[in-house]
């Protein structure tokens, strides 16, 4: 007689995580990132802040270190988000409109305008995150790397005006001038206590074109 085996029941199929679940996990982690965020700005707009420490960032915004850690990878992504957020807040996206520009002395306002509003809105926590890099490496990397993006910004301004650009034999020199010209250092001294963003872009533009040996403006009259 032959024998017989006992016959195995199919695995039912798990169930897959219900729509919703997940929808609630995403919202839970943004909020999470956001309070992050949120926390971290705080910290370094605050004079009273000497340096910006994970721990100190995860006490302010009611997560553990280690949360931190999972929703941005490290302390540079961190620092890198609250730049963004500044830059949303502070106008930045009007840069690739300026960029964008056709005419060369369009860009050159454009880009002088964008960045005399986006170092009026973000002064304050521009000047403190800035003293804080000197002994924060992480920081200073990112401020270097925010520095280098706007001098690429620079370059492409001054490369349109081509032959018009007073000659030089040093081939760095325009495009250092006019980094120099729309830093944060340069627009913080400038503006004192009373000057509006618009004097203050009005007045480095006409800095700029000097600096770069431009004609005098055609678009202005007497």
């Amino acid at each position: 007689m032959a024998k017989k085996f006992p016959t195995r029941k199919p695995n039912k199929p798990k169930a897959c995580p219900r729509p919703y679940t997940l929808g609630k996990r995403k919202e839970s982690s943004d909020e999470a990132r956001r309070r992050c965020i949120v926390a971290a700005a705080t910290l370094l707009e605050d004079s009273d802040t000497p340096t910006l420490k994970m721990e100190t960032v995860a006490a302010q915004a009611g997560v553990t270190r280690q949360t931190i850690y999972n929703l941005f990878g490290s302390k540079t992504e961190l620092i890198e988000a609250v730049f963004d957020d500044l830059a949303r807040t502070g106008g930045m996206q009007s840069m690739a409109a300026a960029m964008q520009q056709s005419d060369p002395e369009a860009r050159l306002s454009a880009m002088v305008t964008t960045l005399a509003q986006f170092w009026t809105a973000t002064r304050t926590a521009t000047r403190h995150i800035r003293a804080m890099a000197a002994t924060d490496p992480d920081l200073r990397a990112a401020i270097q790397s925010r520095d280098q993006r706007r001098k690429m910004a620079c370059q492409h301004v001054v490369r349109g005006f081509g032959s018009a650009l007073a000659p030089t034999t040093d081939p760095f020199l325009h495009v250092d001038l006019v980094w120099t010209l729309t830093s944060f250092e340069f627009f913080d001294m400038l503006a004192g206590d009373i000057r509006t963003p618009l004097w203050l872009s009005e007045t480095v533009l006409q800095l700029a074109r000097a600096a770069l040996g431009l004609k005098a403006d055609p678009n202005k009259h007497a």
